[in-house]
């Protein structure tokens, strides 16, 4: 199996090479895709994707994603988003795929990003730390959690329930390859 690379070289200004990469189809995660995904969940994939085009691949417009948050009424939940994506993108212990926008499938990180904000949105905040721990070191883990926590409140406080996890999720973990979310 082929896995797309991301080398610990430096951008043209010496920064780090972000921790984020492009999933590719080996990646994925849902068998049916983003279509079988309910609007909460499906958004807050897009809102994902759409963070990594513009921040990372120069792709697309930041208004775009502060007007879909500001649409649904949350505009400040972009910060929380902000934070997040900026710790894994330079922190991640290994790199983090997310599919390009308009990706039809789902990959197991993306699904780990449903889960850990289905989690916090159920009160299971050691389930949505853990998946965040597995990504990030301890204090940028911190960090990320408060932030995972507080959108997960504003995506839920707007009626965008995500993900549900199945019963007795102690130890909720991306599914493999091909497994279906429910």
């Amino acid at each position: 199996m082929r896995r797309s690379s991301v080398t610990e070289s430096r951008n043209v200004d010496g920064a780090p090479r972000p921790r984020i990469r492009v999933a590719r189809a080996e990646d994925c995660a849902v068998a049916d895709g983003v279509d079988s995904l309910r609007y909460g969940p499906r958004f807050a994939l897009w809102a994902a994707r759409q963070w990594c085009a513009i921040r990372l691949r120069r792709e697309g417009c930041v208004t775009t994603l502060l007007g879909a948050y500001a649409g649904l009424g949350i505009p400040s939940a972009l910060s929380s988003h902000d934070v997040v994506f900026a710790l894994l993108a330079l922190h991640a212990r290994r790199p983090v795929a997310f599919m390009p926008v308009g990706a039809a499938h789902v990959s197991v990180d993306e699904w780990g990003w449903l889960v850990c904000l289905a989690a916090y949105q159920r009160g299971l905040a050691e389930v949505g730390h853990r998946t965040l721990v597995e990504w990030l070191p301890a204090p940028p883990a911190a960090r990320a959690a408060a932030s995972a926590r507080r959108l997960a409140r504003l995506l839920g406080s707007v009626g965008l329930g995500l993900v549900p996890l199945p019963p007795g999720t102690a130890a909720a973990r991306p599914p493999r390859a091909h497994a279906r979310p429910h």
